[in-house]
């Protein structure tokens, strides 16, 4: 059986959605709408799994479920007119791996649809319709439905997050290469460093603006640094004054053209100064608004854009960066292997606690469960204390690449510890606490060293927001000057020019990519036996 869209639009026009039935009632309309009969519960045709209220367990840690599961095609969250769809949104991003990783993710209103493509390592893209959108011949709004239910791979974007990096850092080089300073940066080491330094400012203002850390502009339509831009192509002049207000309040935290803007902090606002850039300048700049920056890679983020903005490593734009499967090949044994013989031991304890706790709580006996509880309780912390404890060094750290995949491994490790079944029920919600204040980086080369806690952050935020944690803590930034040092990790020299080995920070761990000197300078220094 069939409904054509009109009957549809006309069934739910006017509902209002607060019963529990009321969303499976719809949602069996909207099987019906594109041509596909579900069970109520059950098996699909296709052998797949589909429920209503499948239960989970948010990433947080408490008990949920998602109103509408069709497995590896898609799960649907429902809210009442007015709710916040967003929050809805961050829910079933909690339940996601609960739920095997379904490649589409749905909320609604009935009113408004907001469709989210949920690939692994791609550019995942968001489609917002109305409820009237389905009269429309001309919208998709009822093809993508369709192949949510039939074909979710075909709403692929078939682009990965190192294409999209790769994007945006060939994008910056031709804003480079319009600015007014000359042929991109300028040849003088100082000004080359503040222009870096300033471009950096740029980047993570666009990668703020996509994450929603920025509010929308004036026109509702887009975020603000983009109306700024905007403004800026119509009068080049506006463009100082704005760009400077927009730091100045993202440092302090304030408002800029009736909007509130947070406060980062954070040595990147220490310094507020703008660079002027031409017209063709500004126009690449606005290209680069338009790009998704929320989904750039920090694992080869910063190797790009280090060669983008540093002339001396302009020819290396084309060459290969270590990508993240090479660096887990260092982060792996060296940081994370011991951890996890940690916890294994702890699995093993936690195995054979958990049921004496559950055959306690069914016995009503309280000594026994407290007791038994207390005791998991002290694993589960010991666990956590030594992941959210260890800290991290790289010695050449370069832009932040190794950090931030150190970083990123071991957020990873501490979701599945706070997730474990030996706990479920045990404790209220948790967030995970690792935090780039664990890392800690020397590095010599000032512009590399500028990307180095940019590149953390921006991963430390995608992974907050991609996990459906949100990220909404102020100072959004804190500064990691004394983590991650601009300064010769082998030599240091003091004001009579002696030379002396410089300290390193004390660590848990060390990890970076080994130099790489070439057969030359080693035949050179070494000889040739």
């Amino acid at each position: 059986m069939s409904m054509l869209p009109q009957e549809f639009y006309k069934n739910w026009q006017d509902v209002d959605l607060r019963e529990r039935q009321t969303y499976q009632r719809h949602f069996l309309d909207v099987c019906q709408l594109v041509g596909i009969e579900m069970p109520t519960q059950g098996k699909t045709p296709d052998g797949k799994e589909f429920v209503f209220e499948k239960d989970t367990r948010k990433e947080s840690g408490g008990l949920g479920y998602a109103d509408v599961w069709y497995e590896n095609r898609f799960a649907v969250e429902y809210k009442s007119p007015g709710k916040d769809l967003n929050a809805a949104y961050a829910q079933l991003k909690q339940y996601w791996e609960k739920l095997r990783y379904p490649p589409i993710l749905i909320v609604t209103d009935i009113h408004d649809w907001y469709i989210y493509t949920h690939f692994r390592n791609a550019d995942n893209q968001m489609f917002h319709y109305k409820h009237s959108d389905i009269l429309d011949p001309k919208n998709d709004f009822l093809n993508r439905l369709k192949r949510a239910f039939t074909n979710p791979d075909s709403l692929n974007p078939n682009r990965s997050t190192e294409d999209v990096t790769k994007e945006v850092a060939e994008n910056f080089i031709r804003v480079l290469d319009y600015a007014n300073k000359g042929d991109g940066l300028s040849s003088k080491e100082t000004e080359g460093v503040q222009i870096a330094n300033f471009m950096t400012r740029l980047m993570f203002a666009l990668f703020a603006e996509d994450i929603n850390l920025l509010p929308s502009g004036l026109d509702n339509q887009h975020g603000i640094f983009t109306n700024i831009i905007a403004e800026a192509r119509q009068d080049n002049s506006r463009f100082v004054r704005y760009v400077t207000d927009l730091f100045k309040a993202m440092e302090t935290g304030g408002e800029v053209l009736m909007r509130d803007i947070p406060y980062f902090n954070g040595a990147l606002f220490k310094d507020i100064s703008v660079e002027p850039l031409s017209g063709q300048a500004i126009d690449q700049l606005y290209a680069a608004c338009v790009m998704n920056w929320r989904n750039v890679e920090p694992s080869i983020f910063g190797t790009l854009f280090e060669r983008s903005l540093d002339t001396n490593k302009r020819a290396q734009l084309g060459a290969h960066y270590t990508s993240p499967d090479d660096i887990m090949l260092i982060v792996e044994p060296v940081l994370m292997q011991p951890l996890k013989r940690q916890w294994e031991t702890i699995q093993q304890h936690a195995a054979e606690l958990r049921p004496k706790y559950d055959a306690a709580v069914s016995a009503h006996n309280r000594r026994d469960q407290l007791t038994h509880q207390e005791a998991l309780k002290t694993l589960r912390d010991d666990m956590l204390t030594a992941v959210r404890g260890t800290t991290v060094l790289d010695p050449a750290c370069g832009s932040g690449n190794f950090l931030y995949v150190a970083l990123k491994t071991m957020l990873d490790f501490e979701k599945e510890i706070l997730n474990h079944s030996a706990w479920i029920d045990l404790y209220p919600d948790d967030v995970p606490q690792v935090h780039p204040r664990q890392l800690h980086g020397l590095e010599l080369n000032p512009i590399a060293h500028a990307l180095a806690s940019i590149v953390v952050w921006i991963g430390y935020i995608q992974w907050m927001e991609n996990n459906g944690y949100g990220y909404h803590q102020e100072p959004i930034l804190e500064n990691l000057e004394q983590n991650i040092v601009c300064m010769d990790a082998i030599l240091q020299l003091d004001a009579k020019g002696n030379a002396s080995e410089p300290d390193w920070p004390a660590v848990d761990v060390i990890i970076g990519n080994p130099p790489f000197l070439g057969g030359y300078r080693q035949r050179s220094e070494l000889g040739s036996k």
